[in-house]
């Protein structure tokens, strides 16, 4: 919309302010009160503040239709700063949809108001339900709050683009500008939104052609986010309702966009995500993190709250294993989880990951190359995972430690190996899991058998079949302590594996069966008796194979009870 159709819009809404007189009400008593506040602009106002209504949030049609969306326009008190409509004289009825915002006219001299480059505007929002829109009551309707903050500019552009899937339901379009502090996406600010329009969805694809909004920013408009929400049963976005997103990245997460002048087209909008049903449980997570070497608070640290078999998880599938997010204010090591809208319950194990997101400038949390990453983990039980309870959950406590002190490397290495039996023949049944852990050799204590947790490179879960090769892909969060050198490789790594076949805890316990990668020593010639050790190996960017030992066999072994 560009300052021309606003100069259609208020001439004829005051038109149609004076010609509804004559109107026929079928409600004799309803009315609209509330305030505007123009703090944010003290000193920039040197013209009337007025408060339009109208039946539309589609500013396109309000343009080319203005006799037939402009209910009333009028100024406010400047005193209190409040503005009253009586709407007893339209044809409104309690049950309809009102859309109420203001404008701050600077230039204006007299007659109609005009709003052009440099004035201001603002809009009610239902913050609940992302809308603009306001239900009518029989009868007063009172404490409506206009912000009027948006500096208006003079330029024109759209996106434009295709919706696509089967789901049906009524879609919010939101072309958004601001940063994205946590996951509850009820909570964006307004303020940064750019544009926005409402659509009836089939279960064809759907175009979809959205203006933007020339207040608040000017072109170019760097960083936005399109986000499509679909309300499915049509009562509002609750659980259930889909969450979309304009995206070239290959783990789904939002491609943010340039906003130019003109149409930027093409731009395609996936339904990715669904709002979960909250568990029902008041569940919290309050606790702090270790603050990393050279911490800037000038970029920010997200908490990550994840359900996965792994944390690598966070990194290959995000949208599915990221169950919660929130960013910590900046400076502060503390922080408050409410997991109460999401599906985590009592008992529920989660990964808690603290993110120091060092090359932010905008767009989601996501883990990149140089970035700082630290697992809430308890090297006395070897757990990555939480198991959280109603209430709240402090976190580090009970043997936990939560350090931002991993570096996120950009590779693709990973091991391919077989498992054997050894010792573990007849102890296993069908169904089984193994637990295989990577971990560079500063970390493991051949005397003590024990593992740094620190130093583990890689975990994955496989089933307990020894005919089939496995894969264990490296995590790209490294421990900062360990060597990596460019191109990426490590050295000296062990690669062992736990028989889960106790609880199936994703852990090792007492009992379960050891195996790893191995060297062979001979004992006893006849009969052979062999002594098995843990043997490392370097490691490279790409696919690694076990080289084989002196005997040329490659294989992870188990050979004792953990």
């Amino acid at each position: 919309m560009n300052i021309r159709s606003f100069y259609t819009i208020f001439l004829a809404a005051c038109m149609a302010s004076l010609l509804s007189c004559g109107i026929e009400s079928t409600i004799t008593d309803i009315s609209l009160s509330g305030t505007v506040d123009v703090n944010d602009i003290a000193g920039e106002i040197s013209g009337p503040i007025l408060v339009a209504i109208t039946n539309s949030d589609d500013f396109e049609k309000i343009a080319s239709d203005p006799l037939n969306t402009v209910i009333d326009i009028r100024a406010i008190d400047e005193i209190t700063n409040s503005f009253d409509f009586d709407l007893s004289n339209t044809r409104l009825q309690e049950g309809d949809e009102v859309y109420i915002f203001g404008f701050v006219d600077n230039d204006y001299a007299k007659g109609i108001p005009n709003p052009t480059e440099g004035d201001f505007i603002g809009f009610y929002i239902d913050p609940a339900t992302m809308s603009l829109s306001y239900r009518l009551k029989s009868g007063v309707n009172s404490g409506i709050d206009i912000r009027i903050n948006r500096r208006i500019y003079s330029f024109d552009a759209e996106i434009s683009g295709s919706v696509i899937g089967s789901e049906t339901g009524d879609l919010i379009l939101i072309a958004y500008a601001g940063e994205i502090t946590s996951s509850d996406f009820t909570s964006l600010d307004f303020d940064k939104v750019i544009g926005y329009k409402k659509y009836a969805k089939s279960a064809e694809p759907l175009p979809y052609t959205m203006k933007i909004f020339p207040f608040g920013f000017n072109v170019p408009i760097d960083n936005v986010y399109l986000i499509a929400i679909l309300d499915k049963n049509r009562n509002g976005i609750d659980a259930g309702d889909a969450i979309g997103f304009y995206t070239e990245n290959e783990n789904h997460l939002p491609t943010l966009l340039t906003i130019q002048e003109g149409c930027l087209a093409d731009r395609d909008i996936e339904m990715l995500m669904e709002i979960p049903q909250p568990s029902g449980y008041e569940i919290t997570i309050d606790g702090s993190f270790e603050e990393p070497a050279g911490y800037d608070p000038s970029k920010p640290v997200y908490i990550i709250i994840a359900e996965a078999d792994d944390p690598a998880a966070v990194f290959e599938d995000p949208l599915r294993a990221i169950k919660y997010f929130q960013r910590v204010p900046s400076g502060e090591s503390e922080f408050l989880i409410d997991l109460s809208s999401t599906e985590i319950a009592p008992n529920d194990e989660v990964f808690v990951i603290a993110l120091w997101d060092k090359d932010y400038t905008a767009g989601f949390p996501f883990p990149s190359e140089g970035d700082i990453i630290g697992y809430l983990q308890n090297k006395d039980t070897f757990s990555f995972t939480l198991s959280v309870q109603e209430g709240e959950n402090a976190v580090p406590s009970g043997g936990f430690e939560f350090a931002i002190n991993k570096v996120i490397y950009s590779h693709t290495a990973s091991i391919t190996f077989q498992l054997e039996e050894g010792d573990a023949s007849g102890h296993y049944e069908t169904g089984d899991t193994v637990i295989v852990i990577a971990v560079q050799g500063d970390g493991f204590s051949i005397l003590s058998n024990e593992i740094d947790m620190d130093y583990i490179i890689g975990v994955t879960t496989v089933p307990a079949d020894f005919d089939i090769s496995h894969r264990i892909a490296i995590s790209p969060a490294i421990f900062e302590a360990i060597d990596v050198y460019n191109p990426f490789a490590i050295d000296s790594v062990y690669l062992f594996a736990v028989l889960d076949n106790s609880e199936a805890n994703g852990r090792p316990d007492e009992g379960e069966y050891l195996g790893f990668y191995y060297s062979q020593i001979l004992l006893i010639p006849i009969p052979p008796v062999y002594l098995y050790l843990p043997k490392t190996f370097d490691l490279v960017d790409g696919e690694n194979t076990l080289p084989p030992n002196l005997f040329g066999n490659n294989r992870v072994r188990f050979s004792q009870t953990y």
